[in-house]
């Protein structure tokens, strides 16, 4: 059982991720926005995936003759009240 508010968000914002994308150049969250408070958390986990993808990147370049081709985690809007979201390309998505 969900008993205490932060893993209620969490709940919340897994709910809100309907789909991800794995493309050559980056990784695409497809979020519904009907609920706000939970889409700006996953806007938040954006931010700290790109980071952490930074990060992994440069210690596989430098340790590792891998390479991981992605550069950004990135989301978009699949539904909710919110129109633009950001996608691969790095343009403004108006709908």
């Amino acid at each position: 059982m969900i008993d205490n508010e932060y893993s209620r968000m969490e709940f919340r914002k897994h709910r809100a991720i309907r789909k991800v994308t794995v493309t050559e150049e980056a990784f695409l969250l497809d979020v519904n926005g009907e609920d706000a408070e939970a889409y700006r958390e996953v806007e938040k986990m954006v931010d700290k995936l790109t980071d952490t993808l930074n990060e992994c990147r440069q210690v596989a370049e430098s340790r590792t003759p891998f390479r991981i081709s992605q550069e950004s985690v990135l989301m978009r809007m699949c539904g909710g009240n919110r129109t633009e979201g950001r996608i691969p390309d790095g343009t403004e998505k108006m709908g």
